[in-house]
């Protein structure tokens, strides 16, 4: 588990290195058109020269910012949170999973009718086949049943072939 989590700071520290390698050139550019060396010499010069002013004007400014956090905000509070705070609301995508389970199962519920029918159907069939002497309706009905387990089979087998 340490060398897990050695390796992990290693890859971390690494990742770390390769973003200040990258950026260090691009704020050396901009310290250098902003000249923030020279105007920190100089800021560094007062504070020296001036050290209660300083302390008193660190303090103040911090206090400020401080108070500043603590007053609320003037705008009026929405009910949805989510909007403010830039994170998406997830109910639309419960419902629409909530609906696919929905289909889903009315699609079973579908495909179990048709498999009970096919059974029923067999169950005739084998019943009329048995018949010792069949009538032109019985033999008839022997072909309806057959085209219709046929039908409902190639319906099943095309659906099943379609998921795959």
């Amino acid at each position: 588990m340490k060398s897990l989590k050695k390796r992990m700071r290693d890859k971390r520290a690494k990742a770390h290195g390769a973003v200040g390698q990258w950026l260090r050139p691009k704020f050396e550019r901009m310290g250098t058109r902003l000249r923030l060396k020279a105007r920190i010499r100089l800021a560094n010069r007062w504070a020296a020269k001036n050290p209660k002013r300083f302390a008193w004007t660190s303090i103040g400014v911090l206090a400020f910012l401080f108070l500043t956090a603590l007053i609320p905000s003037p705008r009026p509070n929405d009910a949805n949170i989510f909007a403010n705070n830039g994170i998406m609301d997830i109910q639309p995508a419960f419902n629409g999973l909530n609906r696919i389970h929905q289909a889903r199962q009315a699609h079973e519920a579908q495909v179990n009718g048709l498999i009970s029918e096919v059974v029923e159907a067999k169950k005739d069939l084998d019943s009329l086949i048995s018949l010792p002497v069949k009538t032109a309706r019985d033999s008839a009905e022997i072909v309806s049943k057959y085209r219709k387990i046929k039908i409902i089979t190639q319906t099943l087998n095309d659906n099943n072939n379609e998921k795959n």
